[in-house]
């Protein structure tokens, strides 16, 4: 289990400060590092509410994130330059998120 990992990631991407989330769930900060380094295990009084300040489902704690974002492009022209068709596949919400952060990122940046 990557639970640690799983809740970095969730706070990291609400942009929420360690202080915060051990504040919402009710213990000390040090315990909720302990949490993300994986050091100590999460007791069950507490997976509820942090699955309700993350806005998951109690099972998203837990999985195993394995984010794929797969491209296909199709040249029909037989050109170097030329794309005449693109299929992005997202297998799951995280790899969605990735894809707009990336797109974000590429588009925000001056030219």
């Amino acid at each position: 289990m990557e639970i640690g990992k799983n809740l970095k990631n969730l706070r990291e991407r609400k942009n929420l400060s360690q202080q915060y989330v051990a504040d919402e769930v009710g213990v000390e900060r040090r315990t909720y590092m302990s949490w993300e380094a994986d050091r100590t295990g999460v007791k069950s009084e507490y997976i509820p509410k942090l699955a309700e300040l993350f806005n998951v489902e109690i099972g998203e704690l837990y999985r195993n994130k394995t984010s794929e974002i797969v491209i296909n492009q199709n040249n029909t022209d037989n050109k170097d330059t030329s794309v005449n068709g693109v299929i992005i596949v997202l297998n799951d919400k995280e790899a969605v998120n990735e894809l707009v952060n990336l797109m974000t990122k590429r588009f925000s940046q001056p030219t």
